[in-house]
């Protein structure tokens, strides 16, 4: 993200995403990944097909999460690797996941590949962690890619060092990043008071050129003026006495 778009920063890392992961079984780490400390090793887990298909069935759903002590979480206003490291155990709240899709693509006696598409907050460390405990053998992450977020894909990605010789083609414009976004056109009177920050508010609304379903708190909106002139990008909040919308990215 570059420039003002970094602003949507929290907005697209809330989204949900999809991984591609390579398992490696017959192991268990202290990092739920291989480059952790080895706890316990099982030289043949010989895992039957069919018992990896069942239980990585059980995995699609709404379910609560033990994120890894070797994460950024915080416990006391310390992340918990730092406990981690020091070789203590903390209490970790779980917290609610879901995993919408699992697939899995590739399967030997000692590794598994698997598609997946979850929630914001999805540790996959701990898809592997938990599939191994299921299993009775161990698992660990051995390999871990990203490859969509929201609407945005791998697929159409740039490396950072050729976006200089291809920005034309493809970095996506503020206008473009949110294709699920509404709009709200607000009138002439009120479009200076938006480009100095201000909240929408219902009486700036024309309704009749607005576009936009009944937003839920937390989605994000377009506003524009009465020439269709993008002027900022808002979340919707909770109706307050400040308006409906709080700008979260204000064109020049």
């Amino acid at each position: 993200m570059l420039n003002k778009a970094t602003k949507l920063s929290p907005y697209f890392l809330s989204q949900d995403k999809e991984y591609v992961v390579q398992i490696k079984l017959g192991m268990v780490t202290d990092t739920w990944d291989v480059s952790g400390r080895m706890i316990a090793q099982k030289e043949n887990p010989s895992c039957a097909l069919s018992e990896i298909e069942k239980n990585i069935a059980l995995l699609k759903g709404t379910q609560y999460q033990t994120p890894p002590m070797y994460s950024a979480i915080k416990y006391k206003g310390r992340p918990l690797y730092a406990y981690a490291r020091e070789g203590k155990t903390v209490p970790v709240k779980k917290r609610k996941i879901t995993i919408y899709d699992i697939e899995l693509l590739q399967y030997t006696a000692s590794m598994i590949s698997l598609s997946l598409v979850c929630s914001s907050g999805t540790y996959i460390r701990w898809v592997a962690h938990i599939l191994g405990q299921r299993l009775g053998c161990g698992a660990a992450v051995k390999m871990l890619t990203r490859t969509r977020i929201g609407n945005h894909s791998l697929a159409n990605a740039v490396c950072s060092a050729d976006i200089d010789r291809t920005a034309k083609e493809s970095v996506i414009g503020l206008e473009e990043a949110l294709p699920e976004a509404g709009t709200i056109m607000v009138y002439e009177q009120y479009e200076k008071r938006i480009l100095n920050g201000h909240w929408v508010s219902m009486e700036m609304i024309d309704a009749e050129k607005s576009c936009m379903h009944t937003p839920e708190p937390g989605a994000m909106i377009y506003v524009r003026g009465q020439d269709q002139k993008l002027l900022a990008i808002h979340k919707i909040e909770q109706k307050t006495g400040a308006g409906i919308s709080k700008p979260m990215v204000i064109m020049d």
